[in-house]
């Protein structure tokens, strides 16, 4: 659950009513009454973007849809836990690419070298929690996009980055690109009103 001046947003598999109470006690109505509540699906992506500027095109929907994860990890730290959700950078650049694959139907080939799934008959099928594991490769300019887009988030003073141990979830470090995590700032979050969230 995510909690700001203006909005609540939380998971629609979270017990909400039990989590007001813990945080505001038993008259817990009255504090929430005025915010404007978002209840996400447990499997949502999405676009963030400034009002009135509505991506245009597939890299503007990239950029949109990473800063949409980063903004989900903050409503559900947990999902940092995981791999295929987590806020490192090849986490976000791989969950926008399959978003993108997903609500434009634009084929995974765009977006992922093609491989002999031979070479991958030794790594497990399954995650901890039964997912099932993609071995996905990102083309190097999705890749760069990527990168770019965190720099300008985080100039823009949107998110900041935090060290983080990508192989206490299993991850490779990936010569360094995996060592940080991506949180919305508090001035991002401050000023959500000025973002359109679009849901997919």
């Amino acid at each position: 659950m995510l909690i700001t001046n203006d909005f609540i947003f939380y998971f629609e598999s979270e017990d909400v009513h039990t989590l007001f109470e813990n945080i505001y006690g038993k008259n817990w109505q009255e504090e929430v009454l005025e915010k404007q509540h978002f209840c996400l699906k447990d499997d949502i992506f999405l676009s963030i973007y400034l009002n009135e500027l509505k991506p245009k095109n597939i890299q503007e929907y990239f950029k949109s849809f990473m800063l949409g994860f980063i903004f989900l990890n903050t409503v559900n730290p947990e999902r940092n836990n995981l791999i295929a959700t987590s806020s490192t950078v090849s986490s976000l650049i791989v969950q926008s690419c399959l978003a993108l694959v997903e609500c434009s139907k634009i084929p995974p080939g765009i977006f992922f070298d093609e491989y002999d799934q031979s070479e991958f008959d030794d790594l497990p099928k399954e995650d901890d929690d039964g997912s099932e594991i993609i071995p996905l490769m990102v083309k190097g300019v999705w890749l760069e996009i990527g990168l770019n887009a965190l720099e300008m988030f985080t100039k823009n003073g949107w998110i900041y980055s935090t060290e983080f141990d990508s192989t206490s979830i299993g991850m490779s470090p990936e010569e360094g690109l995996n060592d940080y995590l991506f949180i919305p700032t508090n001035i991002f979050l401050a000023h959500l009103n000025e973002f359109e969230i679009e849901q997919f």
